[in-house]
């Protein structure tokens, strides 16, 4: 069951194959990398287990509980979706707090190095554009350092396949890089090519780090109120509640 888009709707919604390459590659090296804080990456990923920490606890704090953390009305376990779960280090959080956890990720050597971490979570094929699961499944979807793959053109879509699978009044909570105005990030570029983080630099202009106030814009015109939390320099938190 579901629903079938045309085929040239639903080419659209493919990840790149360089992208999936690109993540392919970096996979034996991904949990390095965002633990070290060695590297071109590191300031971005500074704090990264916080990060992970704060977007539990935002998704923990959002969702009415009973009978112990992980609890759903009804005491059936909250299940919550891991959308980019890259290595599966967020799920793998939201499954040590008790809660019944599924992930996705378009990357093959990303799902299976995350399946191996994450005994007794279901890991697919996935992305923001197109998952995997019937309307209305989840209780809450989270994301961390994934969003800022989708095209500003691509994210009304992606927003709004999120809240297709996310149940009534579910909420979600997404991680990621952001610039609260066109004159910080312009400040943060300036910065890395003074210090010669070109790596960084060609990575911002790369991917689509969206500015804080356009991001909430079209989260709500996709059907959601939303909060913007700073959790660094470079990244925020945005908390989403399905209206």
């Amino acid at each position: 069951m579901g629903i079938h888009l045309p085929l040239q709707a639903a080419a659209k919604r493919e990840v790149p194959e360089s992208l999936v390459a690109r993540f392919d590659a970096w996979s034996a090296e991904y949990d390095r990398t965002v633990l070290s804080l060695q590297g071109p990456y590191a300031e971005v990923f500074r704090g990264y287990r916080q990060i992970l920490d704060r977007v539990t606890a935002l998704v923990l704090s959002s969702l009415p509980s009973a009978g112990g953390v992980g609890q759903a009305l009804g005491n059936s376990p909250l299940r919550v979706l891991d959308i980019g779960t890259g290595t599966g280090n967020l799920a793998q959080v939201f499954q040590q707090k008790g809660l019944r956890v599924e992930a996705v990720d378009p990357s093959p050597a990303m799902r299976s190095i995350a399946q191996a971490k994450l005994p007794g979570v279901r890991v697919r094929p996935g992305h923001f554009l197109s998952l995997p699961y019937l309307g209305s499944t989840f209780d809450a979807v989270a994301s961390s350092f994934a969003l800022h793959h989708v095209p500003p053109v691509q994210l009304p879509a992606a927003l709004q396949e999120l809240r297709r699978v996310l149940k009534p009044r579910g909420v979600a909570v997404v991680a990621d890089i952001a610039f609260p105005t066109q004159v910080e990030r312009a400040r943060l570029i300036q910065r890395l090519l003074a210090e010669g983080n070109l790596q960084l630099l060609e990575g911002i202009r790369r991917e689509y780090m969206p500015l804080v106030p356009r991001l909430i814009r079209t989260a709500e015109g996709a059907g959601f109120s939303c909060r913007a939390e700073q959790l660094t320099e470079w990244v925020w938190a945005f908390c989403l509640a399905r209206l």
